[in-house]
């Protein structure tokens, strides 16, 4: 706290001041809520296109399981291709070959 002796001009002076600059302040903050009535709704159709925090990690989660399911498949896959060639293979050899 000042140890200055209270002078009510001075008192009266900054209490002017202040109630200018809050009536400028309301001035300014009426200025920005119109700005933003008209800038909220353009700015809020491009944000719409990002994604969320929740929607990055539900689509980690969906590609996290879509690949285990495409891992089992390509397995299956090569398994049942190694079964095929192997039964053709040993039906290729039990067939016995005639001299022409």
């Amino acid at each position: 706290m000042s140890s200055a002796p209270h002078n009510p001009d001075r008192t009266e002076e900054r209490l002017d001041r202040l109630e200018r600059d809050v009536g400028q302040i309301r001035i300014d903050l009426a200025a920005l809520k119109a700005r933003l009535d008209v800038e909220f709704p353009a700015l809020r159709r491009e944000l719409s296109h990002f994604a969320t925090k929740a929607e990055l990690a539900e689509l980690r989660a969906d590609m996290a399981r879509n690949f285990r399911r495409m891992q089992a498949w390509m397995i299956g896959t090569t398994v049942t291709l190694i079964g095929a060639m192997a039964a053709i293979t040993a039906t290729a050899v039990a067939v016995p070959r005639y001299a022409a």
